[in-house]
């Protein structure tokens, strides 16, 4: 499947973004495609990719018909 997980921000490291990248992580250990989404990137998109997920700032670059979207805060829905 291809999962959409987006939030406002990415740059710091409170309980959404850790929890985000948590749940996007776990999600891709188990063989889904997972993009993270988030016009602010930073401590925690750098984490993620740490654990080899791709995190993006540019809504454009998301893929064209994700089959699930996992959204933290409305303003990215």
């Amino acid at each position: 499947m291809r999962i959409v997980a987006a939030a406002y921000s990415l740059a710091g490291a409170g309980g959404s973004e850790t929890y985000l990248v948590t749940v996007a992580d776990y999600l891709q250990r188990l063989g889904h495609d997972v993009w993270l989404y988030a016009p602010e990137l930073g401590r925690s998109s750098d984490a993620a990719g740490a654990l080899g997920l791709r995190s993006i700032s540019v809504a454009q670059e998301l893929p064209d018909e994700p089959n699930v979207l996992i959204v933290q805060d409305g303003i990215v829905a």
